[in-house]
C-alpha cells in the first residue's frame, strides 16, 4: 500500500517539475527541487497513510530530512532581461524608476504558491521565482534602489548599472529544525515504544519502565546519526552529522553565510544623450569651435618638443559634462611641433553610453604657432695683432688667420655666419671685423673682433698686476686679474686675453678660463645625421631603420651624443662624457655606452675609452691623469673606490680598452695614518667623494668635513 501511495505522489511531483523547469532557465536546479520536493510530499503520504509503525516512522524521518534539505537548497530564480532606456528627466540626465516593490517575501507549500511573486516590477520586468516548501526573501539590489515593499521612486543617472537580484531562502532554526527534531523523536517514539512502555508503567514495574525510557533516548541518537544525516542537504551537498545533540548539529549544520542564497545579474542601461562641453578661459564653447591660438617660442632644433609645453594648457583649456559624470579631454597634438603653425583637435568626450554603444565627443581646432624670433648665441673669435715686416704697407687677409666665432642657435642647427673682413689691412691700423650669425628664421647676432697690424718690432707687450690672495680650504674665492696695453691705435689700445700658463702650487680653479660650455655641442646633437635623427624621440629605432641596416655596419663616432661633462685643457684640448651608439645586429635598436671622449681644439675627435663611473663627472688632475669615482656598498659598509685612468685615451685601440692605472680604496680605516699620527673616526655610510692627484688624497666624510690621507692605495 505504502509503495503504490509513494509511486502515485513521485510521479505527481515529477510532472510539476518538469512543468517548473520548462518555465525556469535553470532547468537543473529547478529540477533538484521538484524531486526533493517529491520525496518529502511521498513520504509525508506514507506516514500518514501507513499502518505499519515502522514503516510510519521511518517516512517521517524522510520527510523531515528532506524537508530541511529543501529549505538549505537556494531558489530557482530567474532575472529580467537586461534593459535600456532613455532618460526622462527635465534635464535629460537621469531615469525616474518607480518600483511598485523593490523586495517581496514568497511562500510556497508542497509546490502551490500561496504568496507568489507579482509580475509587475516596473521597468526592470518580470522575474521567475520556484521553491518548494520554503519561504523566500526577494529583492533587486543597487546602491541607487531604495529597499522597500511598497512603491517607490529612484533617479538612476546615466550608466550601465548592475542590479543584483537575490533570492535568499528563509530557516527558522526553532521551527524549523529544533522543535520538528524533537516532535519526529517523540513520534516515533509513541509508535515504536509506548506498547512495551505502557504494561510496564501499568504494572508499576519501574525496571521495564527505566529500560524503555533508554529505548527512547537510543532512538533519538539513532535518528540523529543514522536515519537524519542522508536527507540533509547544504547548497545541494550532504552534510553529514557526526556526534552530539540533534537539534544543535541542524543548527550548527545551516548556519551559514551562503546557505539558501541564490543571486543573477540583471543590466540596466540609462543612456547618455547630453554631450559633454569644452571650455576655453571659463567660456563654454560650441562644438567644432575654433580656439585662440597658442603662440610659442622654438626652444628646439627645428621647433619645439611637445613636453615642453605639457603643463601650459591644462589652466586654459578643460571640459566638464552638464550631467556631472566624468569627461576627459585629449588632443593630437604631435610630439614635436615645428616652426609654423600646426593645427590641433581637441576631443572631450563622455563616459556614454549612447544607443549605438559609443560615448558623446565634441571638439575645437586650435592652432599652436612656433616662432624662432631669439637671435643665435655668439662668441666672436678674439682680436689678433699682427707684426708685419718693415716696408711693407698692408697685408692680405687671407694672410691673417681670424679664427671661428662660436655660434649656438636654440632652433637651427646650422647658423649662417658673415663676416666684413676686407680684402687687405693696412699698417699701423686696428680694423674692427663684424661678424654676423643668421639663423633660418632671418633672426641675427652680430659680434666684432679687433684686428690690429703694426710694424714688426713696434708692438709693447702688455703688463698685469700680479695678485697675492690667502683663503681657506674649500672656500672658493673670486679673483679679478687686471692688465693693460699701452699701444693705442686708431683711438683704440691693443685689446687684451687672458691664459693660465700655469696653476697654483695649492688650490684649483673651478672653472677654467675659457668660454666653453655643454650647449656649445646643442648647434649638432646629431652629429652627420641631420634631422631626422635630432627630432626623433626613439634614436635608437632611428639608428635601426637608417643605419644598421646589415652586420658590421658602424655609427661613426666623430660626434658627441648627449654630453654630460666637460673637462679643457690649458691646450685648448678637452675630455667629454657622452655617449656612442653602436649597432649590434640587422634589424635591432642600436644601444648608447657610455663613453669619455677626446677631443682637440678645433674639435676633432682624438679618442674614447669606456667610461664606468656611477656619476656625471670625473677628476683630472696636474698630470693628465682622469679619475672615476664609484661607490659601493651602505651603511657602515660603505666603499669609495677611486680609478686612474691614463689621459692618452687617443692610443686606444678599442672603446673596451683599460686605461687603468692606480686605485684607491676610501672606507672607515682611511681615516688612520700611522706615518703622521693622523686618527679620525669617520662613519662609512656617509663618504661621498673622492679626489687624487700626483702629491696627495682627499675624502669628503659627510657634508662639512673634509679628511686628507696619504698617497697610496
Amino acid at each position: 500500500m505504502s509503495r503504490i501511495i509513494s509511486a502515485i505522489f513521485g510521479l505527481l511531483i515529477c510532472c510539476a517539475a518538469t512543468q517548473a523547469a520548462d518555465r525556469n532557465e535553470e532547468n537543473e536546479h529547478a529540477a533538484v527541487l521538484g524531486a526533493i520536493g517529491g520525496s518529502n510530499l511521498s513520504a509525508s503520504a506514507v506516514a500518514a497513510f501507513s499502518a505499519e509503525p515502522f514503516s510510519a516512522v521511518a517516512a517521517e524521518v524522510v520527510a523531515f530530512g528532506t524537508g530541511l534539505g529543501l529549505k538549505a537548497l537556494p531558489a530557482a530564480l530567474v532575472e529580467p532581461d537586461d534593459v535600456a532606456f532613455a532618460p526622462t528627466s527635465a534635464d535629460q540626465c537621469t531615469l525616474p524608476l518607480r518600483l511598485p516593490q523593490s523586495k517581496f517575501s514568497y511562500v510556497n507549500i508542497f509546490g502551490f504558491d500561496i504568496d507568489g511573486v507579482p509580475d509587475d516590477w516596473g521597468l526592470l520586468g518580470t522575474p521567475e521565482l520556484f521553491h518548494w516548501d520554503s519561504d523566500v526573501s526577494l529583492r533587486v539590489n543597487h546602491p541607487l534602489i531604495e529597499l522597500s515593499d511598497s512603491p517607490v521612486t529612484n533617479h538612476i543617472p546615466s550608466g550601465i548599472h548592475p542590479l543584483r537580484w537575490e533570492a535568499t531562502t528563509q530557516i527558522n532554526l526553532v521551527a524549523d529544525v529544533a522543535f520538528p527534531t524533537v516532535m519526529l523523536a517523540y513520534a516515533g517514539y509513541s509508535k515504536l515504544k509506548a506498547p512495551a512502555m505502557l504494561p510496564a508503567a501499568v504494572a508499576g514495574d519501574a525496571a521495564k519502565t527505566k529500560v524503555a525510557r533508554e529505548r527512547f533516548f537510543d532512538a533519538l541518537e539513532f535518528l540523529a546519526t543514522d536515519l537524519l544525516p542522508p536527507f540533509i542537504f547544504y547548497g545541494g551537498e550532504r552534510v553529514l552529522i557526526n556526534s552530539g545533540d540533534a537539534g544543535e548539529n541542524v543548527a550548527d549544520a545551516l548556519q551559514r553565510d551562503t546557505v539558501g542564497v541564490k543571486v543573477h545579474e540583471q543590466l540596466l542601461t540609462v543612456y547618455d544623450v547630453r554631450p559633454p562641453v569644452i571650455r576655453y578661459d571659463g567660456v563654454e564653447q560650441a562644438d567644432g569651435a575654433v580656439l585662440p591660438p597658442v603662440m610659442l617660442e622654438a626652444m628646439d632644433f627645428g621647433g619645439l618638443r611637445r613636453d615642453r609645453i605639457d603643463a601650459l594648457y591644462p589652466a586654459q583649456i578643460e571640459s566638464f559634462d552638464p550631467c556631472r559624470r566624468t569627461a576627459s579631454l585629449s588632443n593630437d597634438l604631435p610630439d614635436f611641433l615645428p616652426i609654423g603653425s600646426s593645427t590641433v583637435t581637441w576631443i572631450a568626450a563622455d563616459q556614454g553610453p549612447t544607443q549605438n554603444g559609443g560615448v558623446n565627443q565634441v571638439q575645437a581646432m586650435q592652432n599652436f604657432i612656433v616662432a624662432d624670433t631669439q637671435g643665435p648665441i655668439m662668441v666672436t673669435p678674439p682680436g689678433r695683432v699682427v707684426e708685419i715686416p718693415a716696408g711693407q704697407t698692408s697685408v692680405a687677409s687671407a694672410d691673417v688667420a681670424l679664427g671661428l666665432p662660436r655660434v649656438v642657435d636654440l632652433a637651427d642647427p646650422a647658423p649662417r655666419i658673415y663676416n666684413d673682413v676686407p680684402e687687405r689691412f693696412p699698417i699701423d691700423s686696428r680694423t674692427p671685423v663684424t661678424w654676423r650669425a643668421v639663423d633660418a628664421s632671418s633672426n641675427e647676432s652680430t659680434g666684432e673682433q679687433l684686428i690690429t697690424i703694426k710694424a714688426q718690432g713696434s708692438n709693447t707687450s702688455p703688463v698685469v698686476a700680479d695678485i697675492d690672495v690667502q683663503t681657506l680650504t674649500s672656500e672658493p674665492l673670486d679673483i679679478v686679474l687686471r692688465g693693460s696695453d699701452s699701444d693705442e691705435v686708431d683711438g683704440r689700445f691693443d685689446p687684451l686675453a687672458l691664459r693660465l700658463e700655469s696653476r697654483p702650487a695649492n688650490g684649483d680653479f673651478v672653472a677654467p678660463l675659457l668660454p666653453f660650455f655643454i650647449e656649445d655641442f646643442r648647434s649638432s646633437p646629431s652629429g652627420p645625421y641631420g634631422e631626422g635623427l635630432a627630432q626623433s624621440s626613439d634614436p635608437g629605432g632611428w639608428f635601426r631603420d637608417n643605419v644598421c641596416t646589415s652586420e658590421g655596419v658602424e655609427i661613426r663616432r666623430d660626434w658627441p651624443s648627449a654630453p654630460k661633462f666637460i673637462h679643457v685643457e690649458d691646450g685648448g684640448d678637452y675630455y667629454l662624457i657622452d655617449q656612442l651608439w653602436r649597432c649590434r645586429t640587422a634589424g635591432a635598436r642600436a644601444q648608447p655606452t657610455p663613453r669619455i671622449s677626446k677631443w682637440n681644439a678645433e674639435n676633432a675627435f682624438l679618442g674614447e675609452i669606456q667610461y664606468n663611473g656611477q656619476s656625471d663627472t670625473f677628476v683630472a688632475d696636474d698630470d693628465g691623469f682622469l679619475y672615476q669615482l664609484n661607490r659601493n656598498g651602505q651603511g657602515a659598509s660603505t666603499r669609495l673606490l677611486l680609478t686612474q685612468r691614463y689621459g692618452n685615451i687617443e692610443d686606444a685601440t678599442s672603446l673596451g680598452q683599460s686605461f687603468s692605472g692606480d686605485s684607491w680604496t676610501f672606507e672607515s680605516g682611511s681615516a688612520r695614518n700611522d706615518n703622521t699620527g693622523v686618527s679620525h673616526p669617520i662613519n662609512p655610510g656617509s663618504l661621498s667623494y673622492a679626489h687624487v692627484d700626483s702629491r696627495r688624497a682627499y675624502g669628503l666624510c659627510g657634508r662639512h668635513r673634509s679628511e686628507r690621507w696619504r698617497y697610496g692605495r
